[in-house]
């Protein structure tokens, strides 16, 4: 736990993404909760004492002792489980949860974010992303970052917001680099777009559209003014 804790940290704070999520690939879902009701709370609070000294963020409270899924912003058991051979539920986490509602979540119970991860693990090696948009993030819904800290980050930043377009992005984990088959876990991660884009602009010019293309077909386009807006193109995407 110390060495993800440190590397996971370092990575965050150079890459400045918000969050960064280990979730193990789990066939065995009996087994994985077994194991996860008997270390959760260890790692959650040896976490938060790595990265901050004491407990005084935690809010011990919400562990699911089953994989879960969110409707309607209400946390639910996952029953889709039967209809999948793999699972990924998060686990491991920087900064460390809050609480422990987010533990457990079944990140391919959301339609979207299944996508997301089969496009990745076609892929093998390559990272893919998603949007996500502010509050409406899974990762701040379930208390990853409280809301509270969530709006602390974008404070910090000049002229960021919260409710700017967010993406998550998926990495596999393999066990062994050297064979893309030996996949073990998925590295997801959270950040905002306008770190990305910000300073683009001299200082002095208002207004400017920023297109992001990738080799799926997927176009996003930016409007950068007084407004960060993001408009999305491409099969199985939506336009905000």
């Amino acid at each position: 736990m110390q060495l993800f804790e440190s590397a996971a940290e370092n990575t965050r704070t150079q890459s400045q993404l918000e969050v960064l999520v280990v979730a193990p690939r789990v066939t065995n879902i009996s087994e994985w909760i077994g194991y996860a009701n008997q270390n959760y709370q260890t790692w959650v609070e040896e976490g938060h004492q790595l990265s901050q000294g004491n407990l005084n963020r935690l809010n011990p409270i919400n562990y699911h002792g089953y994989l879960t899924e969110r409707k309607g912003g209400r946390i639910l058991r996952d029953d889709s489980i039967n209809s999948r051979v793999d699972n990924y539920p998060f686990w491991s986490f920087s900064p460390p949860p809050a609480t422990f509602g987010i533990l457990n979540y079944n990140f391919v119970s959301d339609p979207d974010f299944e996508k997301l991860v089969e496009a990745a693990l076609e892929l093998q090696n390559e990272t893919c992303t998603s949007p996500a948009f502010g509050e409406s993030s899974v990762i701040t819904q379930a208390l990853a970052l409280t809301p509270q800290e969530h709006a602390r980050i974008h404070n910090d930043l000049p002229s960021s917001s919260k409710n700017f377009p967010h993406l998550f992005f998926v990495h596999p984990i393999q066990a062994r680099i050297e064979e893309p088959g030996s996949l073990v876990a998925l590295a997801i991660g959270m950040a905002s777009w306008d770190v990305a884009l910000r300073d683009l602009l001299p200082v002095g010019v208002e207004g400017i559209n920023a297109v992001i293309r990738n080799t799926c077909d997927q176009v996003y386009t930016y409007e950068i003014s007084g407004t960060l807006r993001l408009h999305t193109q491409g099969p199985g995407l939506s336009t905000y």
